[in-house]
């Protein structure tokens, strides 16, 4: 009964790497979410926006999440994509998108940081366009999460014992080439994997050349052919994960993890989506929704954490915490810094316009 992942991360596929994927997707339907339920909401006087201006303050929003999302990532799990450049297109590791992802707190202060110069420039509500900006904001991690399961990415922690929701992932093998010392022993075990796999472009080794790579991890030039074959076979191994060989010999190598994509995607999009509509129900102060969606997205986000595997280049910090759990309750502060400005009926934007 346990769940074996075999989900494609395309739609369609033209050819290599090029095509639409979930992932995109996720966005593109947030997007449209965004725009329709806004325009449905400003019709029935729940939020006071002008309707003119409806395009563009979807199109910032999303504009200032999506380069938030990537910049963050950047400074905040792969800092050295900043001073990353070749010859090659697009040239800066930055719009590299292949490489690394999107950072959900950067997301969130991107989106914060374009409604804010918005509201400034042209004297909107800053706090009913972050209430807009809430709910589907919700709704948009939601469907993000679920693309990450389907990409086999961001997976959870081991589960202790079997349980029936677990989930076993073939991009674990990407952990195991990222410390090949710690994870000799289960690289050993991908010997028998050896015969399944063929190639144009790169001579697939034999069990004995394999075993000799493993013996001499780190010496010399050994450890950048390793690592070139590795990344092969692991894309390999991912790729062929259909084959009824390869997955009857892969399964049981792999552990049993928690779906912490899933338990993020329901914590940290559904449920701060679910209470955002509750409280939505009455009429609410301008910010207020956007207090409930930032303090309970937080709040799940710190908690699903600690079944989620850290990133192998951070690992876990101080008390035992990721780098997702310390970004959390660092944020917390602005949230309660932000919560302070709406109940005390504050315009941040008030600031902006004394110095100027």
């Amino acid at each position: 009964m346990i769940y074996y992942h075999q989900l494609d991360p395309f739609i369609i596929q033209f050819t290599g790497n090029f095509g639409l994927r979930w992932y995109s997707m996720a966005y593109i339907l947030a997007i449209m979410f965004s725009y329709f339920l806004a325009k449905y909401l400003i019709k029935k006087q729940r939020i006071h926006l002008p309707l003119n201006k409806l395009s563009d303050i979807i199109f910032f929003g999303a504009l200032g999440a999506v380069l938030g999302g990537r910049i963050g990532f950047c400074i905040f799990y792969s800092p050295d994509l900043l001073l990353s450049f070749d010859s090659s297109f697009p040239f800066w590791g930055v719009l590299k998108i292949h490489q690394g992802g999107m950072s959900s707190h950067g997301g969130i202060l991107g989106l914060l940081t374009s409604l804010f110069f918005y509201s400034y420039r042209y004297q909107i509500s800053l706090y009913t366009m972050l209430d807009l900006a809430s709910i589907t904001g919700a709704f948009g991690i939601f469907l993000g999460r679920i693309a990450n399961f389907i990409n086999a990415e961001l997976y959870g922690r081991i589960v202790e014992g079997k349980a029936w929701f677990s989930v076993r992932f073939p991009t674990e093998l990407f952990l195991w080439s990222s410390d090949p010392k710690f994870y000799k022993k289960e690289l050993l075990s991908l010997e028998s994997l050896l015969p399944y796999l063929k190639s144009s472009l790169i001579e697939i080794p034999s069990s004995n050349t394999w075993s000799d790579w493993l013996n001499r991890i780190g010496e010399g030039d050994e450890g950048m052919v390793y690592e070139r074959y590795i990344s092969y076979i692991c894309n390999s191994i991912y790729n062929l994960s259909h084959s009824s060989p390869i997955k009857e010999l892969l399964e049981p190598l792999l552990s049993l993890r928690h779906p912490s994509q899933l338990y993020q995607a329901i914590g940290g999009g559904l449920i701060p989506f679910i209470l955002i509509c509750i409280f939505w129900l009455k009429p609410r102060k301008p910010g207020f929704i956007s207090v409930v969606f930032i303090l309970s997205y937080l709040f799940f986000r710190i908690f699903t954490e600690f079944y989620r595997q850290p990133d192998t280049s951070i690992g876990f910090q101080l008390f035992d915490l990721t780098r997702g759990q310390w970004l959390s309750l660092m944020m917390y502060i602005l949230a309660f810094l932000f919560s302070y400005c709406v109940f005390t009926n504050k315009n941040p934007l008030n600031f902006f316009k004394k110095l100027s």
